[in-house]
């Protein structure tokens, strides 16, 4: 089977990483719902990181919705590729005594 190629940064995690360095930026001001020096309301910078915490969650659910189907087809050829393995091994295992028990038939 060749090697599939896979992105692992595509253009819309760049694009997400662009705009939360811009939020970011942004964040350092007052606090939302407040007064400028009051411990009351929500700091900005608790805004973008629940923006972003929900847009990354978001690509995360895309990113793993498109690699499930990948992921049970490994599974299953790495399941069937096993099981001939270990027939294959019982095999052998099955010719080594035979060639043993002909070696001592041989010294008898």
């Amino acid at each position: 089977m060749p090697a599939e190629s896979i992105k692992i940064c595509p253009p819309e995690l760049l694009a997400s990483a662009d705009a939360l360095a811009k939020i970011l930026d942004e964040a350092a001001g007052p606090a939302v719902g407040g007064t400028p020096g009051s411990s009351k309301g929500v700091a900005a910078s608790d805004v973008a990181g629940a923006v972003v915490a929900a847009g990354i969650s978001l690509l995360e659910q895309r990113f793993s919705a498109a690699a499930a189907p990948v992921g049970e087809a490994v599974e299953s050829t790495t399941q069937v590729g096993v099981a001939r393995l270990e027939s294959q091994d019982e095999a052998n295992a099955e010719a080594v005594r035979r060639v043993g028990e002909q070696g001592l038939r041989q010294w008898r």
